[in-house]
């Protein structure tokens, strides 16, 4: 009996002390929702490291973003989120640097169910996920991509370099520009 009582509190006890991810809901979306997030797409998962997934972008319904973006997310807690390569995703992110977006398990964020399986997050979410997908459209539209890569975003620069005469002019400019800062550095060391 006492066994019991010590099992039974050590297990009440343990309750207190256990810490679960516990996310608001989040409700049907709405307007004022769309304020709190920089960048909001559907896209697919290309590929995931650790804490980091990449991302194409298939639409992108708010903010701006690259085509191929990195999303990184909680991996080590409670409140960690699972991407897996190929998954279709509405996320709901912000940036922590250029180009680099942050997702956290309280957003959301929400995966495509897979065909024939239930949308897990249709009640927190208060709509499918086409249902959800279809109402960013409405209300924030599609915005343009940008290109694939950063380098893709910056325009192509041309090397001009002086011709005939004007290589001449520059080489005696800066021929005499040394000599004379050579006499004024030697006057003013002089002392």
């Amino acid at each position: 009996m006492i066994r019991a009582l010590f099992f039974l509190n050590l297990f009440f006890l343990s309750l207190r002390f256990s810490y679960a991810c516990d996310c608001p809901p989040v409700g049907k979306i709405s307007k004022e929702q769309f304020d709190l997030y920089e960048v909001i797409f559907e896209g697919k998962v290309d590929s995931v490291f650790k804490n980091c997934a990449w991302f194409d972008i298939i639409t992108l319904n708010k903010g701006s973003s690259l085509q191929n973006v990195k999303l990184f997310f909680d991996d080590s807690t409670d409140c960690r989120m699972s991407f897996a390569k190929g998954e279709t995703w509405i996320i709901y992110s912000n940036y922590i640097k250029f180009s680099e977006l942050a997702v956290n398990f309280c957003s959301r964020s929400r995966k495509k169910p897979e065909d024939g399986k239930a949308d897990l997050y249709a009640v927190s979410n208060q709509s499918t996920f086409d249902e959800e997908l279809t109402y960013l459209k409405q209300n924030l539209g599609v915005k343009p991509v940008k290109g694939k890569k950063e380098e893709d975003n910056f325009p192509e620069r041309e090397l001009i370099r002086p011709k005939g005469w004007t290589v001449i002019w520059l080489f005696i400019a800066s021929l005499i520009f040394f000599i004379v800062f050579y006499f004024i550095s030697k006057r003013i060391f002089r002392k």
